[in-house]
């Protein structure tokens, strides 16, 4: 009803220069125009939303990524005193740590540890690559094996580890980064 007669004044007061078909047309317009400034609005107030549930998700990847580092300094120090760490809250960080970042600390019979990296290859998230370290008499640090065979660089990065040139959790995230590197470009 409003609309009409908007377009019956309109009309009226622009019968000289417009006719009725092009006032309706540019109701229509008018209609299109409200109708896009709704859709801005609401995507605006999504976008917002998203803009918060980013930040939420980016604190709580710091947190994992922190908790990680942490878990990694731990399972280091268990490998050097030969033990294996039992406490809950450790399990739980080293599980979600698992599932968020494709790293498993394995602690092996012969006290060697084997590092599993996974979520390395976009085609196949499931495979594995992995480290075998083990300490030497004066608690340098020294490889066993490394899956696959090819990768290299291992050895510097060892070096570097050794030298305390890196801590155990920067020395986890350049070992995972020669992994993806050799899944990459081989």
């Amino acid at each position: 009803m409003e609309r009409d007669a908007l377009i019956q004044a309109s009309a009226q007061a622009l019968s000289n220069t417009h006719t009725t078909k092009e006032m309706v047309a540019l109701c229509s317009l008018l209609d299109t125009l409200k109708s896009h400034k709704e859709e801005a609005s609401r995507l605006t107030s999504m976008i917002s939303k998203c803009q918060a549930e980013k930040l939420v998700m980016e604190n709580e990847l710091r947190e994992l990524a922190k908790a990680g580092e942490e878990l990694a300094g731990i399972t280091g120090q268990c490998a050097l005193q030969g033990s294996q760490p039992v406490n809950y809250e450790q399990t739980r960080k080293k599980e979600l740590f698992f599932m968020c970042f494709g790293l498993q600390f394995v602690l092996n019979e012969d006290k060697s540890m084997k590092l599993v990296f996974t979520s390395l290859d976009p085609q196949n998230p499931a495979r594995e690559c992995s480290l075998v370290l083990d300490l030497d008499s004066s608690n340098q640090w020294f490889m066993l094996d490394v899956q696959p065979k090819e990768v290299g660089g291992m050895k510097e990065l060892i070096c570097d580890l050794n030298n305390r040139t890196k801590h155990f959790g920067e020395f986890c995230k350049s070992v995972r980064a020669q992994f993806k590197q050799h899944i990459q470009f081989g």
